[in-house]
Order: C-alpha cells, then sequence, then structure tokens
C-alpha cells in the first residue's frame, strides 16, 4: 500500500539543497562586490572634490596676489630688493601652480595654461580700460586748453 505507516522516513526528503554552512552565494558575493564598488566609487569622488577645492583655493591666492601685483602703483626706480623678490615668488608659484594642473590627472589638458592666459587677458582688458580712461582724460585737458 502506498500510504503505510511503515514509512516514517517519509519527512526527510533523500534529494534536496545541501546546507553550504560556512560558504557565502554568489548573491551574497555579488551585493558585497557592489557595496565594495559603491565605496570605492565614494572614495574617488570625495578625493575628486578634495582636489578640486584645495585648486580653486589655491587659484583664488595666487590669482589675488597677481592681480594686486599688477596694481602696485610703485615705479620701478623705487621697488626695493625685497619687493622685486616679492614679483619674482609670485610668478614663480603662478608657473608652477600652471604646471600643476596640466599634469594633474584630475584636470582638462591645458587647464594651468587657461589659468594664466585668463589672468593676462582680465590683465589686459584692465589696461585698456585704464588707457581709454588716461586718453579721454588728455582729451578733456586739451579742449579746456585750447578754449582759454
Amino acid at each position: 500500500m502506498p500510504l503505510n505507516d511503515d514509512d516514517e522516513d517519509l519527512g526527510q526528503p533523500r534529494f534536496g539543497i545541501k546546507p553550504n554552512i560556512g560558504k557565502k552565494s554568489i548573491i551574497d558575493q555579488a551585493s558585497e562586490k557592489k557595496v565594495q564598488e559603491q565605496n570605492n566609487f565614494e572614495n574617488k569622488v570625495a578625493g575628486h572634490e578634495n582636489h578640486f577645492s584645495e585648486k580653486a583655493e589655491k587659484s583664488k591666492k595666487l590669482a589675488t596676489r597677481f592681480v594686486d601685483l599688477v596694481l602696485d602703483k610703485t615705479l620701478h626706480l623705487n621697488k626695493d630688493v625685497i619687493k622685486n623678490d616679492f614679483e619674482k615668488d609670485v610668478l614663480i608659484d603662478l608657473i608652477r601652480f600652471a604646471e600643476e594642473l596640466n599634469n594633474s590627472e584630475f584636470e582638462k589638458e591645458s587647464q594651468g595654461s587657461m589659468f594664466i592666459i585668463s589672468l593676462l587677458l582680465k590683465n589686459s582688458l584692465r589696461n585698456r580700460d585704464k588707457i581709454n580712461m588716461l586718453e579721454y582724460e588728455i582729451s578733456q585737458l586739451k579742449n579746456k586748453i585750447e578754449s582759454k
């Protein structure tokens, strides 16, 4: 008979999945790998953000030093050794920073050169405005002198 009370081992399957004690399943390994990749990605992003914030801060300081240098109205005859050394230091720092940016793996190619070029172009525009203002004032003075 198919349903006898003699079959005591009906509750235990003869075939089935063997328990994997101590070993991780493929799904667990994949999820751990994803978590590790996510952590690596977040660390890289934090590194990039840190790099960009440091470079932005340094570029602001150097640009400010350069603008102060350009706006300085001390005549060349009145400059002392300290002032000349300061100018050299600012220029050397700008060049080194540009080289840093050019060689950085995080920055676009020639980013340092673009930084220097933008400073020089801005300075050229500032000088153009000064020249235009001086020419205007000279023409106004000439008109006053001629009218007298």
